[in-house]
């Protein structure tokens, strides 16, 4: 195991996708009114296929295919995680005509150890033997994986990306639930899972850290 300085949540979105988002309701004016960001905005872009919307604490893209809301500040706290929970269930429940097809409950984390080339070790081998070692003997290789784990209605894609470093690697969470045929109150009670997710990611980076 390695003996880590820390892990960090660096980001936490929610990605909703549908046939036909329509990008150019949203405004500043329509969030506050219909309840779904009361913060003022500090970056603003309204188009009939791209509207981008940036407060102290949140960022929301929608265009034609996907509808994103994220963390901005650096705390990323659990509060903070249940807020764009609710904004991305408030937005599904008030378009609930929309033809919503899937959705991502996203966080990235990073590891740091508290010394050079103390992060775990990942390590492939693929057949029976260490050809694709020999075959690449000439290069300096460094391994990142990819794992898919299927549990009830999502599919969780964790990727560890290969280090840039000798001291941190960067945890990717993907749990991807099918949307399509499904009413709103079941998508909402997917979305209403986000913070428990947030905790089983934490869990796992910390079981193969520490």
């Amino acid at each position: 195991m390695a003996e880590a300085s820390g892990t960090k949540l660096i980001r936490a979105d929610i990605v909703i996708l549908a046939s036909d988002h329509n990008p150019s309701i949203m405004s500043p004016q329509w969030l506050n009114k219909n309840d779904i960001i009361q913060e003022d905005s500090t970056n603003f872009i309204n188009t009939p296929d791209f509207s981008l919307f940036e407060s102290k604490t949140y960022s929301v893209i929608v265009d034609r295919k996907r509808f994103q809301v994220n963390i901005r500040s650096n705390e990323r706290s659990r509060d903070e995680l249940d807020s764009i929970a609710k904004i991305a269930k408030k937005y599904v429940m008030l378009l609930n005509q929309v033809p919503y097809t899937s959705m991502g409950l996203n966080f990235t984390w990073s590891m740091k150890a508290k010394e050079p080339g103390a992060i775990p070790m990942i390590d492939v081998k693929v057949g029976s033997n260490d050809g694709l070692q020999k075959s690449l003997e000439t290069h300096e290789l460094s391994y990142g994986c990819i794992i898919n784990a299927r549990k009830g209605p999502y599919l969780l894609k964790l990727t560890i990306a290969p280090p840039q470093d000798d001291i941190t690697l960067v945890y990717n969470f993907n749990y991807h639930y099918e949307l399509k045929d499904l009413d709103v109150g079941k998508i909402c009670e997917y979305i209403d899972d986000y913070v428990n997710l947030f905790e089983h990611s934490k869990g796992v980076v910390e079981m193969v850290t520490y």
